[in-house]
């Protein structure tokens, strides 16, 4: 949606590969509902912009991650949200922060994860071409999260987001918030750009 963060609710989410070539993964997860209802209310009260859908079919921004983080959780539930098309990168952030502390109230153990590409830029075949703001996108995300200094991403305006083609902006914009003033260890699994698009991994692990 242009103007709220997007929240999904259905009863059960699915998802495949077969688009990869890949006709064997098929996947299943139930919905939190609880934690829905818990976000969805204080959104509310809070008059803050949040809006509701419910597509079963989760694409594979969700999938590839959920496939590897709960292949040995079959009971795991989750909560797919998406970022807002046309608020900016402080407005996620804002956000991230009410997010946080519906997670940090809650008794569950919940983990976040933050899902989507860097720069579409960052080499001679990348899609959009290569641009040196879409290679300092890149460089200013690692730091970022290596630092643990998530209010950096303030820093990042839509124009250099747009620029850059990075899907993934506004997405950390509400992964730092979540992260503001949370004590956590950085830890950058990999970093890499075979076509010319940014993927970053890594965990912060809250201490």
């Amino acid at each position: 949606m242009p103007d709220a963060v997007c929240l999904n609710l259905n009863a059960k989410y699915v998802t495949s590969l077969a688009e990869f070539g890949d006709l064997t993964t098929k996947l299943e997860w139930s919905a939190d509902m609880a934690l829905a209802e818990h976000i969805r209310e204080d959104f509310r009260l809070k008059h803050l912009p949040l809006t509701m859908t419910s597509p079963e079919f989760l694409d594979y921004g969700s999938a590839v991650p959920l496939s590897y983080l709960t292949a040995h959780l079959p009971k795991i539930r989750i909560l797919p949200i998406s970022p807002a098309t046309e608020m900016d990168v402080r407005a996620h952030y804002e956000i991230g922060k009410q997010l946080k502390d519906e997670i940090m109230g809650s008794v569950k153990r919940i983990a976040v994860v933050a899902s989507a590409d860097l720069s579409h830029r960052v080499g001679e075949t990348a899609p959009g071409g290569l641009s040196p703001r879409g290679v300092a996108f890149d460089e200013k995300i690692v730091e970022i999260v290596t630092q643990g200094k998530q209010v950096g991403i303030l820093d990042m305006d839509d124009a250099w987001i747009n620029e850059a083609q990075a899907c993934g902006g506004k997405v950390l914009a509400l992964l730092a918030g979540i992260m503001d003033d949370v004590h956590h260890e950085p830890k950058v699994l990999s970093y890499e750009k075979p076509f010319g698009v940014g993927y970053l991994v890594a965990s912060l692990q809250i201490g």
